[in-house]
């Protein structure tokens, strides 16, 4: 029966990975052995995609950052291996992988967040402190969210509910940081506030009047016509 089920397999695999492909299940005593090229993982594309986020953020290339991280965050589709863990099985490697990507998307938000791009993460954030509530660093960002949307009190509200979590499940109270977080909101204090986007510059090209009449007009600021002087002669 087993030597049946490799077969078929085997047959799967060169349906789908090609003669000599990237994957391939070998005898390999005292059992097989399932090889698969590690470009072909979903893990190794999102670490490598992370790895280039990461070296972009230390050059100074936010913009780029953002990019890669995002894209890394894209090839996540799911829990890992959702479709092959029993209930109730908790697997370590598991749990490290997972709070790899949850330190991408923090790590992520930060750098958008200092972008000036709380509006647009507000919903997102919402979304993984909800499923996360005993992360302080998330709770944190949500925080410093909500506050530079002008939404002080839901950002104490937020620290309440990890407060509270963090009592019910650990008996713990939140870290320092979260603590100082939540000091200097109540503060109001400067250094939380959003970072001003640069207003968009339009120019825009006035034509020089057609007729008999060679001058420029020019448009100040304010809106108000300026007449270039008459010229001597006939006019």
């Amino acid at each position: 029966m087993i030597q049946n089920a490799i077969s078929g397999l085997r047959k799967l695999i060169v349906e789908y990975a090609g003669p000599g492909g990237t994957a391939s299940l070998d005898t390999c005593a005292p059992g097989y052995r399932l090889r698969i090229d590690e470009e072909c993982l979903d893990l190794t594309r999102f670490r490598r995609l992370e790895q280039q986020g990461r070296t972009e953020l230390a050059a100074g290339e936010a913009e780029s950052a953002v990019r890669s991280l995002r894209a890394a965050l894209a090839v996540w589709r799911g829990p890992v291996l959702s479709d092959l863990t029993e209930t109730g099985i908790a697997w370590p490697e598991l749990d490290v992988v997972r709070n790899a990507r949850l330190a991408v998307f923090e790590d992520c938000v930060r750098i958008e967040l200092d972008l000036g791009r709380h509006h647009e993460l507000l919903g997102e954030l919402e979304a993984m402190a909800a499923a996360e509530p005993t992360r302080e660093r998330l709770c944190g960002l949500l925080m410093l969210a909500l506050y530079q949307c002008s939404r002080q009190y839901d950002a104490l509200a937020a620290y309440q509910r990890t407060r509270a979590a963090l009592l019910n499940r650990f008996g713990l109270d939140p870290g320092r940081e979260l603590q100082q977080l939540e000091r200097s909101i109540l503060n109001q204090d400067r250094a939380l506030a959003p970072v001003t986007r640069p207003e968009p510059q339009w120019t825009r090209t006035i034509p020089a009047p057609t007729g008999r009449c060679t001058g420029t007009r020019t448009v100040t600021h304010a809106g108000r016509r300026v007449r270039p002087p008459r010229r001597h002669g006939r006019p």
